[in-house]
């Protein structure tokens, strides 16, 4: 154990002295920093990086959904991000005879550039701390003046959006003003074994040879405004897009990367991380693993499921790796020991001084207690959440739930809807009008139920079907009957074998069922819910909507079993969680506290919570264990080397293999070799999908797309060692633009730098 012990401590004094590379910078920090940004290389003033009166970086980079980054790259609103970000709306657009997933797409003209519904993307306008605007006296947070705020921000022009953040666990807020752009185009993206090269085998790990990058546009109106699809909107010109740099890159060269982080811990005690790690993720790899493995077996017979679960799987690959290779990390580097010992050094400085000691004396003990107490109730709820609530037809379930207790008029009409596919789904809207000669009136008791359900302002119960109908296509959108009853399934025995005692509810499903076994009592159960529910299929749910009686649902056997379950769920896990959630976020907020008072030198950044962040680095190989050495870049000869004909995650497209074989690379190569990836320090998490990486100049040299295996940490703990950040060269991207697609007319909209 004394090695063990040294080690944690030479840990603690990498992970824990200040290093300038560490971090996800807000913007306005980055301006009091500046200084050192100029002193590692950066060209830039601080109004190039962000100003709300001129063009600055920030008015390049956009948050695509929630979910990942991206940055215009031309005056005419073209956007680059990352090919796994666009992969939904790739699949979305894909059919077994337009496979784009496989075959990949490319608009030859503006008027082929496939409109996403549902996909939009948001650019910052500005940034405020305004902390003191929303705390009241007792330092709490008023939610009256953080909606003033928003609505006053929202006014200020228009598509704004406004939301006030909480950073450094609630000691300090920031208003976010965003613009939102609704009408986002598909315009181009490599096929699958170019952007998603390497599939599971090479995801998180380097080296690495992915050509992951999708390209879309944002229209907007004719004065350059957010408006709804339509097909009158024109390219947005944005206030500032990114120059592109064929200079490439070299070991030590300054980087920076600008997007929305999604989540990090970097604050966490060692009593919440070992819940983690003892607890929490073994259920979430065991059960993504098990959900994994049923949908791959029906993909791999029907190219139809192929395509429609495509989307799916690869997020839930994606978690059940980043999972497992964190909890493998975690337990390689014993951070719980490490944070054991910067816990005890901690707790010696509070016992220095009596107005410590009265402030945080018990802090750390509390946060033991914490997790003593509800570690159990944690883990059965994780493991409801991953087994019972796995299924899609959950979604469905709960749209229904919330209609359960609508009651219709006497008179009652059934509903008309304009069909709709979930191509067109979010472009139409149709509205259902009330009238009460042919309905009748609705009395109070009538919508008592239903103003719980939508609100004290919304009278109109045939309004609120009719939304719920217009929404069915999204709800069974991708939905597969067959592939979610063997989730069903294979996820309630599991929960079955787990749970003990059973409860009444489950035992009195399976009493009826026919079988002996408990296997062949779920089968029994799944096979005649999923023939017969209106949660499984969705001709059914339409025509019960157009028809709705409430007690008819409470008959439904999916429906009635899901109910059953989420008042266990309540009964057995909401009370004590929001008990156990408020605890731990107060608590969290004192420690963020005792954290700044122990290091009172030290530059804070906040966790990622998806808003704009800067991270700067460098370009840099390393070390990943004992006499093992990985250089800083990869090339085309990697491809070459992993290609396998006809395998699922190494194949190459034969137009592609015959200029990688003839190196016909253009003006993209580095003399005889074609630029692929390369990796930086740059500090990252999820939601950086699809962020440019830029050079001291603020030009484009990439596109950040992963992490390294061993920092499947670095959420929790930054280990400036082993972080690399991997990223697509841009160089490679406009090859595949050009010689492999031949969509050259893109490349004269932007501006390209030799």
């Amino acid at each position: 154990m004394v090695w063990r012990t040294v080690y944690s401590f030479l840990f603690i004094a990498l992970a824990w002295a200040y290093r300038p590379d560490e971090g996800m910078w807000l913007l306005l920090q980055i301006l009091e920093q500046y200084e050192e940004l100029k002193a590692k290389g950066l060209q830039l003033s601080p109004e190039q990086i962000y100003s709300e009166t001129q063009p600055s970086l920030k008015d390049a980079i956009v948050q695509l959904g929630n979910f990942c980054s991206g940055s215009f790259i031309s005056p005419e609103g073209l956007v680059i991000t990352n090919h796994h970000c666009a992969y939904s709306s790739i699949q979305e657009h894909s059919s077994i005879e337009h496979d784009y997933l496989t075959h990949g797409f490319w608009a030859k003209s503006r008027d082929e550039e496939l409109h996403t519904p549902g996909l939009y993307v948001r650019i910052l306008v500005r940034m405020e701390r305004v902390t003191d605007k929303v705390l009241d006296e007792n330092g709490t947070k008023d939610a009256s003046k953080v909606e003033a705020l928003i609505k006053a921000a929202e006014k200020e022009g228009p598509g704004y959006e406004a939301e006030v953040k909480e950073m450094f666990s609630g000691n300090e807020y920031y208003l976010f003003v965003y613009q939102r752009f609704d009408d986002v185009r598909l315009v181009g993206a490599p096929p699958s074994s170019i952007g998603k090269f390497g599939g599971d085998t090479d995801n998180w790990m380097w080296p690495r040879h992915t050509g992951d990058f999708a390209l879309f546009r944002v229209y907007a109106n004719k004065n350059n405004e957010p408006a709804p699809y339509s097909p009158d909107n024109v390219p947005y010109k944005p206030k500032y897009f990114l120059p592109i740099s064929l200079k490439g890159v070299k070991k030590g060269d300054f980087t920076m990367i600008m997007g929305f982080p999604g989540s990090t811990e970097r604050y966490l005690t060692s009593y919440e991380l070992e819940t983690k790690l003892k607890h929490l993720n073994p259920i979430l790899i065991e059960n993504f693993r098990l959900k994994l493995q049923i949908m791959k077996k029906a993909m791999d017979e029907d190219d139809a499921v192929r395509i429609q679960l495509a989307d799916e799987y690869a997020s839930l690959s994606n978690s059940y790796k980043y999972y497992f290779g964190q909890t493998q990390e975690l337990k390689r580097y014993h951070l719980i020991d490490t944070l054991r010992l910067r816990e005890q050094q901690i707790q010696q400085w509070i016992e220095q001084d009596e107005k410590r000691k009265e402030k945080y004396g018990d802090l750390l003990q509390k946060f033991e207690q914490l997790y003593k107490t509800y570690a159990d109730m944690l883990a059965f709820a994780y493991y409801i959440n991953t087994t019972l609530f796995a299924p899609s037809a959950t979604e469905v379930f709960f749209e229904l739930y919330r209609l359960r207790n609508l009651n219709l008029p006497k008179k009652k009409k059934e509903i008309q809807i304009e069909n709709t596919t979930s191509k067109d789904k979010a472009s139409k809207e149709t509205e259902a009008t009330y009238n009460k000669e042919e309905w009748g009136e609705v009395s109070e008791e009538e919508t008592e139920s239903e103003n719980e359900t939508e609100g004290k302002d919304d009278f109109n119960p045939y309004s609120i079907l009719q939304k719920s109908l217009e929404k069915a296509p999204e709800l069974f959108d991708d939905y597969v009957p067959i592939v979610d009853q063997k989730i069903f399934e294979a996820m309630l025995l599991k929960f079955y074998q787990y749970v003990d005692p059973k409860p009444q509810w489950l035992k009195q499903i399976l009493k009826k069922a026919k079988g002996k076994t408990p296997e062949e009592k779920i089968q029994n159960f799944a096979e005649k819910a999923y023939q017969k529910s209106v949660l499984t299929d969705q001709k059914r749910y339409e025509d019960f909507l157009r028809s709705f009686n409430s007690k008819q649902l409470q008959k439904d056997p999916l429906f009635a079993f899901y109910t059953s379950l989420l008042e266990y769920y309540n009964q057995k896990i909401i009370g004590s969680y929001f008990v156990y959630f408020s605890t731990a976020k107060q608590l969290q907020k004192q420690y963020m506290q005792l954290l700044m008072e122990y290091q009172p030198n030290k530059k804070f950044y906040p966790d990622a919570n998806f808003t704009l962040r800067l991270t700067y680095g460098k370009v840099l190989d390393y070390y990943p264990k004992d006499a093992v050495y990985y250089h800083w870049r990869t090339t085309h000869y990697g491809i070459l080397e992993k290609y396998v004909p006809g395998d699922e995650e190494f194949d190459v497209p034969e137009r592609l293999l015959t200029l990688l074989q003839n190196k016909d690379f253009g003006i993209y190569a580095e003399g005889d070799t074609l630029p692929v990836c390369f990796i930086t320090d740059n500090d990252i998490t999820g939601g950086n999908s699809g962020s440019p990486i830029m050079n001291a100049r603020g030009e484009l040299i990439g596109l950040a797309f992963d992490g390294n295996w061993e920092s499947m940490s670095s959420d929790i703990m930054f280990n400036p060692r082993l972080q690399r950040t991997i990223n697509v060269d841009i160089r490679y991207c406009l090859f595949i633009i050009d010689k492999f697609a031949g969509a050259s007319h893109l490349l004269k909209e932007m501006d390209i730098r030799r």
